[in-house]
């Protein structure tokens, strides 16, 4: 199976690992090339396959769970030593609860989008 992966090197290598043929693509390229089958199949959450449009020339879903978000909270660690101490324990509690809630959040949506999905089939 051709899929499209991002030019990142871990990806490229885990779906080699499953057996796949990844083939690093920019975003924008993907609904043409799902749509001409320059590729088989491509790696999004329901979100992205929902506002790309893919869902309008890709026929099968593979629903490995693998990407869990849409979302990281992220700070340079010397920007994050800079703070404060008591700044830095508020941005990593600020951290956890804006992971707890959003993961809360992505998993009702990717529920709510996948039976979307089923109801196109």
């Amino acid at each position: 199976m051709i899929i499209r992966v991002p030019n990142v090197p871990v990806f490229v290598r885990v779906w080699q690992e499953l057996g796949a043929k990844p083939t690093p693509m920019t975003f924008s390229e993907v609904f043409t090339a799902l749509q001409q089958g320059t590729v088989d199949a491509q790696e999004n959450p329901f979100a992205l396959i929902y506002s790309a449009g893919f869902h309008e020339v890709q026929r099968y879903l593979n629903l490995t769970g693998h990407v869990t978000g849409w979302t990281y909270v992220v700070i340079g660690e010397a920007q994050f030593r800079k703070l404060p101490f008591d700044l830095r324990n508020k941005v990593l509690e600020a951290g956890r609860l804006m992971q707890i809630y959003h993961e809360r959040e992505f998993e009702k949506q990717e529920e709510f989008l996948r039976k979307e999905q089923e109801q196109r089939i």
